[in-house]
């Protein structure tokens, strides 16, 4: 259980990480050149980022993230117990959040 454990945790901590990486970049460089615009630039400009960037390389991470970090979070309660499980639990908080 504990190999499984480990590659669980590796696959959340990647798919998370790509997630609030675009998250992040999006925010510091997207949103303040969406910003200058006005209304009806802004929202037709939204509309065709949310079409582009609806496909599977981001789609896979941003799904995948909550749902694996939700297994790490049983597999540690099972395999080491509640104490080992909270910063996981943390983590779930956190990806739930970003969902």
């Amino acid at each position: 259980m504990t190999a499984v454990l480990g590659t669980t945790l590796v696959l959340a901590t990647v798919a998370v990480g790509l997630t609030a990486g675009f998250l992040g970049a999006f925010a510091h460089t997207v949103m303040p050149a969406l910003g200058k615009r006005d209304d009806v630039e802004y929202v037709g400009t939204f509309q065709a980022i949310d079409r582009a960037v609806s496909n599977p390389s981001f789609m896979v991470p941003f799904t995948a993230a909550p749902v694996l970090v939700a297994a790490a979070l049983v597999m540690t309660l099972v395999d080491r117990g509640t104490r080992d499980a909270v910063p996981v639990a943390g983590a779930f908080v956190l990806a739930v959040a970003t969902w």
